[in-house]
């Protein structure tokens, strides 16, 4: 069974940006680009925080460790 989204798991581009200590600009190519998933609320996107988390875990690379 599917748990129910929480209002507190969701967070602005804005904040994500912050969090990961990238700039805005790197987040908003990461959606147009990259397919981050985001929600709109009018003009303004916002993220569910699991499905970053799920977004950055698909997108790990391992690196081997003759390209280290």
């Amino acid at each position: 069974m599917e748990q129910p989204m929480k209002l507190d798991e969701f967070m602005t581009t804005d904040t994500l940006a912050k969090s990961l200590g990238v700039s805005k600009h790197v987040v908003s190519r990461w959606v147009r680009d990259l397919g981050l998933p985001v929600i709109k609320i009018g003009a303004k996107p916002i993220v569910h925080e699991p499905a970053v988390a799920a977004w950055l875990k698909s997108r790990e690379k391992v690196q081997s460790p003759e390209s280290a």
